[in-house]
């Protein structure tokens, strides 16, 4: 059956250093359930993008962790698509939490 991955990260573009090729993380076999992560997300396309080779390999990417949610509709648009996107933080509540308020 499939197997599960800690993380896996897809660039838009493979690089000659440190983890060479658009995709670092653990081999994909057909059918594997990938959780995507990243820093941020806008209006999802480059999410969309990223995605695409983790698919081509077979893989299912149904949900998307993102540390910020700038708010300009990308979760709507993955689920749009079938993927789900969580955000961390919402732009509008990014720095709620982060310092006291308490004198």
């Amino acid at each position: 059956m499939s197997n599960q991955h800690a993380m896996h990260h897809s660039k838009e573009r493979g690089k000659a250093y440190g983890a060479t090729g658009r995709i670092a993380g653990a081999e994909i076999a057909k059918g594997d359930q990938v959780l995507f992560f990243d820093d941020v997300i806008s209006e999802g396309l480059s999410k969309l993008e990223a995605i695409k080779p983790l698919e081509a390999l077979g893989a299912k990417v149904e949900n998307i962790l993102v540390v910020v949610d700038r708010e300009q509709h990308g979760k709507e648009n993955l689920g749009k698509l079938g993927t789900k996107s969580m955000p961390w933080r919402e732009s509008q509540n990014s720095h709620k939490g982060f310092f006291k308020t308490e004198r």
